[in-house]
């Protein structure tokens, strides 16, 4: 499995070790230029920013985020639940780019039926497709295990807890990003311990020794435990 983490811009170079790729947020792109420049020539996905805005950033926006930063994959506009919408997103973002091939879209969805039929469109033009995790842990891995044969590799975006991780790591060609051990860090606790309240602060610090104490308990979770 591969990692890439959502960092706090105070914190970015602290974590370079840690992450197989990066992960940018296309309207932090556009709207810090150190931030932005951060990513040039590190393999990165770029994201669309649903989770962080509630709607994704417009896609002649994203275009341009792209253009800024030149990420390795690009994580299209998606609608939460809304298969129609996320489709419809998809295409016209593709039409933008000329290409699918940089492309890792979102399977969106309200039914299984939906979700189905959002990752078999997918699959006719995507070589990487993305599992929210507000989808749920089931319903995630019901996705992998469907998607594993087709040989399309997954992006697993956020994580709810460790023992789902227990679950993705039996899956090949699998990613992986999440803020938590940063969001938990920030509130002086060390990932999964307790609850944390706030949302993450890309402008707060973190203590870094709680946040890689927190990558730490993923990467056992993924990398050697057995049971």
């Amino acid at each position: 499995m591969k990692y890439a983490f959502q960092v706090p811009k105070p914190n970015m170079d602290d974590f370079i070790h840690e992450a197989d790729f990066f992960f940018a947020l296309g309207h932090l792109v556009l709207m810090d230029e150190d931030y932005s420049n951060w990513f040039l020539q590190r393999p990165t996905i770029l994201d669309n920013g649903t989770h962080e805005l509630g709607l994704p950033v417009l896609g002649v926006d994203l275009l341009q985020a792209a253009k800024l930063i030149e990420p390795d994959w690009i994580i299209p506009p998606d609608y939460l639940y809304d298969k129609v919408r996320t489709l419809r997103g998809f295409h016209d973002f593709a039409d933008l780019m000329g290409s699918t091939e940089k492309l890792a879209p979102v399977i969106q969805g309200k039914t299984l039926a939906e979700l189905s039929d959002c990752l078999a469109e997918y699959s006719q033009h995507v070589h990487k497709v993305c599992i929210p995790y507000r989808l749920g842990i089931r319903i995630r891995g019901w996705l992998s295990y469907i998607i594993q044969p087709s040989g399309m590799s997954i992006h697993y975006l956020g994580v709810n807890n460790l023992e789902e991780l227990k679950e993705m790591r039996f899956f090949e060609n699998v990613s992986v990003d999440t803020g938590k051990p940063f969001r938990w860090a920030q509130q002086g606790r060390v990932w999964p311990d307790g609850r944390a309240s706030d949302k993450l602060d890309m402008e707060k610090p973190v203590s870094v020794n709680f946040a890689k104490l927190g990558i730490m308990n993923m990467k056992r979770v993924t990398e050697f435990e057995t049971n």
